[in-house]
């Protein structure tokens, strides 16, 4: 089976900021979560598979094949996105308005889907696009991006201005969006518990690079935080230690992106293990960041998969 987004060496030059060269390829019917601090290039990765700019190097191919001006109308007939804010051709129309001329493009719109999400997200089509907040302005994209019943579903910071009641609902109508098994989505967000609540696949950018490729689960799974009754030297080094921090009466807490490791070489060093927790995904991710920054300035490369 072709991904359905794949990614071959991939570069995107934007000023003083480089994107890739990025390697990446997605399969169907995951939902894969794209973290990374602001200015990691996230938002140029998804304008990139919009086809809104262009790779400088490398290819990009969406659904199978890589995107040309005779192929671009079909493409993006597949792929709902929400990104910042809604583009009308005139902000003074109406939701409704807007609602019809975007339809208008997409022979699958499902009107009883659109009017499902609008009740559900008590969006109202008679108010004006520049009367709407910024979390309206969510609502109304996202519904747009589902009512075609799209293949692929780009979500870049879905939740960003949405009160709690709009993104449990979002999050609702992403996961019944996934039901159908051959559909694909991929979320840019801060907010951690969407990721541990929707995501299969996680990504780490860090400025402009993928620092890491995980399976949640496997993520979540490895990394941990251990109290162990040895000092910070003797554990320096140890299979699967990132970090490693003296405590008080001699115990020593450490993270581990290796668990099982880290656990099988205390037991044969005789250490006690006092307690183990996970690691909160917050931390993992700044940990990668700093083995990155570690890995680059002894020329180590990244883009690892796990």
């Amino acid at each position: 089976m072709n991904p359905v987004v794949e990614l071959n060496q991939v570069t995107k030059h934007r000023g003083d900021f480089t994107l890739g060269p990025i390697q990446l390829a997605l399969e169907s019917g995951m939902i894969t979560a794209v973290l990374g601090p602001n200015g990691s290039g996230k938002t140029t990765l998804f304008r990139m598979m919009m086809n809104l700019i262009y790779p400088d190097q490398g290819t990009l191919r969406l659904f199978g094949a890589e995107v040309t001006q005779e192929r671009e109308l079909e493409v993006k007939g597949k792929i709902g996105f929400v990104g910042d804010t809604l583009v009308p051709l005139d902000e003074k129309m109406t939701v409704g308005e807007w609602k019809q001329f975007v339809a208008g493009w997409y022979p699958s719109w499902d009107e009883k889907l659109w009017q499902r999400l609008a009740e559900r997200l008590e969006i109202q089509p008679k108010k004006r696009i520049k009367e709407l907040s910024t979390g309206m302005h969510k609502r109304v994209a996202f519904a747009l991006a589902l009512s075609f019943h799209p293949e692929l579903l780009l979500l870049d910071e879905p939740s960003s201005g949405l009160d709690p009641f709009a993104w449990r609902i979002m999050m609702d109508e992403i996961q019944t969006f996934m039901q159908k098994g051959d559909r694909t989505a991929i979320i840019a967000t801060h907010m951690m518990e969407e990721v541990r609540r929707l995501a299969d696949l996680i990504v780490f950018m860090y400025d402009g690079r993928i620092v890491g490729i995980y399976e949640k689960d496997r993520l979540l799974e490895d990394w941990k935080t251990m109290w162990v009754r040895a000092s910070a030297d003797v554990l320096q080094g140890a299979a699967g230690v990132v970090f490693a921090e003296a405590g008080h009466d001699g115990v020593t807490r450490l993270i581990t992106n290796d668990a099982k490791a880290t656990e099988a070489e205390l037991r044969n060093r005789n250490l006690s293990l006092v307690e183990r927790k996970a690691v909160e995904l917050e931390d993992i991710l700044w940990h990668l960041m700093e083995i990155d920054k570690k890995n680059a300035v002894n020329g180590v490369g990244s883009n690892a998969r796990a």
